[in-house]
């Protein structure tokens, strides 16, 4: 049981933390709504975070990571399981409580599962935990794209046979396999994943001039990410059906996380900096996937859409709570 100076001394390092991340978010909101960059700087930031920033410090820290002596599988095993129980009860209560198709579950289910781990979950896990809470996400990062989008394109189709359609209409087997493995291949951030790894494979010592340069992007990949985000908090509005996207909301900022909890604190006993950087990631609102397979779809837009505005500002009282319970609990 903590005392009140422990839980005093956890509130105070968790109002640290978020200040400055409700400050990066609040200067991006605040420079598109009065027009101090340009309509589409969120577009252009935004690029330079997710293709450049992020990749470039996914790279330094699996490049330089001693994870020698790290078991994977307990990590996987933690975080998919949470993702595995959102994904379902997505799948299955949105078509039955709001009368939709199943297909309508696919996109929930993205929207309940799938983190926005670039803008919100690497930024509040290096301002609480610094690179060391990293280590267990970027060990979920080496998969989770492929994993994800394997599991999204399964429930597509099992949802169109439901639904009594087809596959995606004139897109063999063959197709799929190449569109699949043409994402994963030219996804940047997996390319900085992969780029690490195989550099650490290679032995070699990384000279001093790219651990410096490195050092330099890392270092602003994570308030430029909550910049971009305050931009896009203002581009998006909440529009009406809100209902389902109160769930997908509930099931990612609580359930998804309560779920890595307990996996990885309780039944795992993961190191207490494992633990808390996959519950960070957990706890990170729904991200864009949502709404860009809902185009490709067809369905769901305004799920999509609402679930990133209703979860985006939701996310910084919910991240400061599992903040605190893992200052109070874990540490």
């Amino acid at each position: 049981m903590i005392t009140a100076n422990q839980a005093t001394n956890a509130m105070l390092q968790i109002i640290e933390i978020i200040i400055p991340i409700c400050a990066l978010v609040m200067l991006g909101f605040v420079a598109r709504h009065f027009g101090l960059v340009k309509a589409n700087a969120d577009d252009v930031i935004g690029d330079f975070v997710f293709k450049i920033a992020i990749p470039i410090l996914l790279f330094r820290l699996l490049a330089t990571a001693s994870l020698d002596d790290v078991d994977p599988w307990p990590i996987w095993i933690t975080y998919f399981a949470s993702v595995a129980l959102v994904w379902l009860l997505s799948a299955v209560l949105l078509p039955i409580l709001f009368k939709r198709e199943a297909l309508y579950g696919v996109i929930g289910s993205v929207a309940s599962a799938f983190a926005n781990t670039v803008l919100i979950g690497i930024p509040v896990i290096i301002q609480a935990y610094g690179e060391a809470g990293m280590v267990s996400l970027s060990i979920v990062l080496s998969v989770h794209l492929p994993l994800m989008l394997l599991a999204t394109i399964i429930h597509h189709d099992i949802a169109q046979a439901i639904d009594g359609g087809g596959g995606i209409v004139g897109e063999s087997l063959a197709a799929k396999v190449k569109r699949f493995l043409k994402t994963i291949f030219t996804n940047p951030i997996m390319i900085g994943i992969m780029s690490g790894v195989a550099f650490r494979m290679s032995g070699l010592e990384m000279p001093a001039v790219v651990n410096d340069f490195t050092g330099k992007i890392a270092g602003i990949a994570g308030p430029m990410a909550l910049i971009v985000l305050g931009m896009g908090l203002q581009k998006y509005g909440v529009k009406g059906n809100t209902g389902p996207a109160l769930l997908t909301s509930s099931l990612k900022l609580g359930v998804m996380p309560l779920t890595v909890l307990i996996l990885g604190h309780h039944v795992f006993e993961l190191p207490p900096v494992f633990t808390a950087g996959l519950v960070l990631a957990a706890a990170a609102p729904s991200g864009v996937n949502s709404y860009l397979f809902a185009q490709h779809f067809g369905t769901g837009q305004a799920l999509s859409a609402n679930s990133i505005s209703i979860s985006t500002p939701l996310s910084i009282i919910t991240i400061s709570i599992w903040l605190f319970v893992l200052k109070a609990y874990v540490n």
